[in-house]
């Protein structure tokens, strides 16, 4: 697989895409860029579109260093914010585990108890059923009350 550099630079319709020793095309939008070029890189080099890796990298008035810069900062968030909640799993379980109730582990940790947080994320998530969905155990308690089904009449 070969590796093609490619700038893309803003114009009145779209984007051209500069790609290194091969030539320019055009595309409408970024979200395109990447398989426009290597459709070019296929057709000017007749090889096939997958041998073409391609490196996007986008011209946008001096603003490039800025946004490396964001998305490194969003990707190392990203990781922290991973880290924090293993560790805090951890915390909670080791509290727990030193006889902490749900609401005290809560409190200490500054975090919810799980109302409204998904299943696999609450410090108590609520027991599985045993027999179906609350609402068939509501209406097989009915019909055990009421085992005529309400056929029979005063």
């Amino acid at each position: 697989m070969s590796a093609y550099n490619v700038q893309a630079v803003k114009w009145e319709h779209g984007w051209e895409l500069h790609v290194e020793d091969v030539g320019v095309t055009q595309c409408r939008t970024l979200a395109t860029a990447v398989q426009q070029a290597r459709d070019f890189v296929a057709t000017m080099l007749d090889i096939d579109a997958d041998d073409a890796e391609v490196h996007l990298s986008v011209a946008i008035g001096g603003v490039e260093k800025d946004v490396e810069r964001v998305r490194k900062m969003t990707a190392e968030a990203v990781d922290k914010q991973h880290q924090a909640a293993t560790e805090s799993r951890r915390v909670v379980r080791e509290l727990r585990h030193a006889g902490l109730s749900v609401a005290d582990t809560a409190a200490v940790m500054d975090i919810s108890k799980g109302a409204r947080l998904p299943t696999h994320q609450r410090l108590n998530p609520p027991l599985p059923a045993t027999h179906g969905t609350s609402r068939d155990r509501a209406c097989a308690s009915t019909s055990e009350r009421f085992p005529d089904n309400g056929t029979r009449r005063p």
